[in-house]
């Protein structure tokens, strides 16, 4: 709760506090932190607060216990404001969002990208979402609610996202008859259409999902290949060292758990089994065939943009 700074106003507001929570008998603590100028100490404050405290509820038997309380009252002075409170949560800590500039977050899959463009999120990176509509491989509308849950974390309830109408390409590549290169060509055409987009938004680098390991196409090998098709741009993996229950419980925490769980069925396109180790030749030889460097410009230019709100 909020009050004016002066003495007597931050007082009055804490005893109402302190009787709101304050159980028969309780020990409790004064704890006061201040910022700026003002005509009391921190510690003058707290002692006024716990008189006053102990004064309103003799009658429940209340005691201060600085040592072992069993509720702190908490005062922060700023300036002209104050501010009590009880008890303290954990908040995500990090840098303030947009304070390191723009990153483009593709968002492909179910539970990982969302938590992964979160964490980007954390560090002062102000996210450019991009969404690959698989259609007719899957469904396109119901991946955009992480989005929705992402952008809750904004000062403004709402963030840019973008659409890439990526089906024709998964089309030519599982059409191709070499399952073992399916998810690799399909996910460095994603990664043209991003670095794309981050160029023309002056981003500085990509942010994806991508957890070491994780079939079918996150070895260490296939991550290089995949870099390769991002053209220099810096391509960062905030889970990279993750497993999928960690994953799971930062998901739950930043709110995108509900919205996302159900996509983590794996693509219809994506091979069966264990794939054979591809190689940079093999992987160029097939986009050649395929022509989908120039598919991937042209999804690039035909980008649906959208605005999501939380």
């Amino acid at each position: 709760l909020r009050a004016s700074s002066r003495r007597e106003d931050v007082v009055e507001l804490a005893v109402k506090v302190a009787k709101a929570a304050l159980p028969p008998e309780a020990r409790f603590a004064v704890r006061c932190k201040r910022v700026g100028k003002h005509e009391y100490s921190s510690q003058e404050l707290a002692k006024l607060i716990g008189r006053a405290v102990l004064k309103e509820l003799r009658s429940l038997g209340v005691r201060v216990d600085l040592d072992r309380p069993e509720v702190v009252v908490g005062v922060e002075v700023r300036g002209e404001d104050a501010y009590v409170y009880v008890g303290e949560r954990e908040g995500p800590r990090g840098l303030p969002l947009g304070c390191q500039g723009r990153v483009v977050c593709l968002m492909s899959d179910g539970l990982r990208s969302p938590v992964a463009a979160w964490m980007s999120m954390k560090r002062g990176c102000m996210p450019i979402l991009l969404h690959f509509n698989l259609e007719p491989y899957m469904s396109p509308e119901e991946a955009l609610r992480p989005s929705r849950a992402l952008a809750s974390w904004t000062p403004r309830g709402r963030l840019k996202l973008y659409v890439a109408r990526h089906g024709e390409v998964l089309r030519r590549v599982e059409g191709f008859g070499r399952p073992h290169l399916t998810c690799l060509l399909c996910r460095r055409a994603m990664l043209r259409v991003a670095r794309r987009l981050a160029e023309l938004k002056g981003s500085l680098g990509l942010v994806t999902g991508d957890v070491v390991g994780e079939p079918p196409s996150q070895t260490l090998n296939d991550l290089l290949l995949m870099d390769e098709a991002a053209g220099g741009m810096q391509v960062y993996r905030p889970l990279a060292g993750m497993d999928g229950a960690q994953v799971e419980a930062l998901a739950k925490r930043v709110g995108t758990y509900e919205a996302s769980a159900w996509l983590e069925a794996s693509c219809p396109a994506a091979p069966r089994g264990l794939e054979a180790r591809a190689s940079l030749a093999e992987v160029v030889e097939a986009e050649e065939a395929l022509s989908l460097k120039e598919a991937a410009l042209e999804e690039a230019e035909r980008l649906e943009e959208k605005v999501v709100e939380a």
